[in-house]
């Protein structure tokens, strides 16, 4: 549970959440070391954070390397994860390559099955990657305006 909260921490810096937000996720994590305890409202704000954050990557992805459909939504297909989006709905779904459906926001309804730190870490970690080559391009862009 400590790594989740350490993760906890990490999205929330990745979200531009306050200073003071940050510090409140410290002292969670310090009462939890103390009391093995975790309230319910802490466990809703973490996982709230993760979907927001997971949505923002998957937004990000899919506008980067999507392939849109003729219904509107566009879908990037991963290695071990696929996603879908629907701008115009504001709908968009996370599944496993199995099929399973991790994550889905449909007509403002979301439901959340087995969403776990890995899941972050593995969609941080393609964030990361999409940046490298967004930078590489932009660095080969830059290049090729000189030349």
């Amino acid at each position: 549970m400590i790594e989740n909260l350490r993760a906890w921490w990490r999205t929330a810096d990745n979200l531009g959440k306050p200073q003071a937000y940050k510090e409140r996720i410290a002292q969670i994590a310090s009462e939890f070391k103390a009391t093995g305890q975790l309230s319910l409202q802490a466990m809703e704000a973490m996982e709230k954070d993760t979907v927001n954050r997971i949505a923002q990557i998957s937004e990000k992805l899919a506008s980067s390397l999507g392939q849109r459909k003729d219904d509107g939504t566009t879908r990037v297909q991963g290695k071990i994860y696929d996603v879908s989006f629907n701008p115009e709905r504001q709908d968009w779904a996370i599944a496993h390559r199995s099929g399973d459906v991790i994550l889905s926001v449909q007509s403002g309804r979301v439901q959340i099955n087995r969403l776990t730190p890995e899941i972050l870490h593995s969609f941080e970690s393609a964030n990361s990657k999409l940046d490298e080559v967004l930078e590489t391009k932009k660095k080969t862009a830059g290049i090729l305006k000189i030349v």
